[in-house]
């Protein structure tokens, strides 16, 4: 994977109990114009296990982008939990 290809991304995550900032990981797919990241979160519903998340990041054109992210519980499934499509007023 060259230099251009991988990319970090620091995740915010913000509740009314705590706050968390962690680092992904990922990389990006010009074919498809796609950011991809993953990484492990801490469960808020089970403190005692972690939470897989992959993010990807959707350039749809120069003024839009849409933003989804995918949750793995103990169950062992992938679920999108979110998607949110950014585009200026």
């Amino acid at each position: 994977m060259s230099a251009e290809e991988k990319a970090m991304m620091e995740v915010d995550r913000v509740g009314r109990q705590h706050a968390q900032l962690k680092e992904f990981e990922g990389s990006y797919d010009a074919a498809s114009k796609t950011y991809t990241y993953a990484g492990d979160l801490p469960d808020r519903l089970a403190p005692d296990k972690n939470l897989h998340i992959r993010q990807t990041i959707l350039v749809d054109s120069a003024k839009q982008h849409t933003v989804s992210w995918f949750e793995t519980r103990g169950d062992g499934k992938e679920a999108k939990t979110m998607q949110i499509v950014y585009s200026p007023k």
